[in-house]
């Protein structure tokens, strides 16, 4: 699953972002003093392959809420597929 998310920049620009629930958690285990990669981010090659604007991607610092050593996954980021409510019919 993919958590997209976009913001506007100050010069103009809108810059989309993601995240993926697949990816293997690899944050570093001590404190980081500069801007890390963020753990569950998709490579911005990929994602502007999946979303057909192949050859746009760019790198930008954001500020996001973090542990010490690395940002905190999104809310609805699910990481753990049996926290994931399975869907039943209604009437």
């Amino acid at each position: 699953m993919l958590a997209l998310h976009c913001l506007g920049t100050a010069d103009g620009r809108v810059v989309l972002w993601a995240e993926d629930s697949a990816r293997p958690d690899r944050r570093p285990g001590k404190a980081a003093r500069d801007a890390v990669e963020h753990p569950f981010a998709v490579p911005g090659d990929e994602l502007a392959e999946r979303l057909g604007v192949a050859g746009m991607a760019a790198t930008v610092r954001a500020l996001l809420p973090s542990h010490p050593s690395a940002p905190v996954a999104s809310p609805e980021l699910v990481r753990d597929p049996l926290a994931v409510p399975a869907r039943r019919a209604a009437r």
